[in-house]
């Protein structure tokens, strides 16, 4: 009797046990479907599918860091969307965009404007991480589209004090004719902060101009409080 208490015991303590370790190994899913679906999906015909794809492996985190080679194997993809996908996911799932870097600046010269739009966009969606494409960026704020030009102005701006070389950029954009380009402009030299000094008279000149005065005054109170101060009372 003592024995078949001993057993029944033990097994008590092995049956969650193995349900944990389970549950542990439980593949990665998003809205039902597995991440091996995902997978399969970035050797598809259809680019549709595969920009689904390399985006929605993105979405599930650092928990599809399994899928990292299969994403890097589609960054020579002809369909340029799949590249910025894969690349970004890449990022987010490794939490080192040092692969993905590269891919994001070669479609920045991307011969369709939609698709360099989307590679600054992406590279912000990284953030400070992704600082070595500053210089790309930089280069991308003279560029025709002004999505692009928007756009890579909001990739610096969410690199912080680390996107300090493209301050001078950021100003000749600032005196831009688009009132969207100058705004994105104001604001990206705002979160640079301090380092960014350099744009205060120009913010002073353009603090008359009420479209801008919210962005203007935001980007003051950064970089110079003093400065943000002074226009208040005036």
């Amino acid at each position: 009797m003592i024995r078949l208490v001993c057993l029944c015991l033990a097994a008590v303590v092995v049956l969650p046990a193995a349900a944990f370790a389970q549950k542990k190994s439980k593949e990665p899913d998003y809205a039902g479907t597995p991440l091996s679906a995902y997978v399969r999906q970035l050797r598809d015909k259809d680019a549709g599918l595969r920009q689904n794809a390399a985006k929605t492996i993105g979405m599930m985190g650092p928990e599809a860091k399994t899928a990292a080679p299969s994403l890097a194997a589609v960054f020579k993809d002809k369909d340029a969307m799949v590249r910025i996908r894969a690349a970004h996911s890449h990022a987010i799932i490794t939490k080192d965009p040092k692969l993905a870097i590269p891919v994001l600046k070669d479609v920045l010269k991307d011969p369709d404007e939609y698709n360099r739009a989307a590679a600054a966009e992406a590279i912000g969606m990284i953030g400070p991480t992704a600082k070595d494409a500053v210089p790309a960026l930089v280069a991308a704020l003279k560029d025709k589209f002004d999505m692009v030009r928007m756009n890579s102005a909001t990739a610096i701006g969410k690199m912080g004090p680390l996107g300090k070389e493209a301050v001078p950029a950021l100003i000749d954009l600032a005196k831009s004719v688009n009132d969207g380009a100058m705004s994105h402009a104001i604001m990206a030299l705002g979160r640079i902060g301090p380092d960014a000094k350099a744009a205060v008279p120009l913010l002073i000149e353009y603090w008359p101009r009420e479209i801008l005065r919210n962005d203007i005054l935001e980007a003051l109170k950064s970089i110079d409080p003093e400065a943000a101060k002074k226009v208040m009372k005036d």
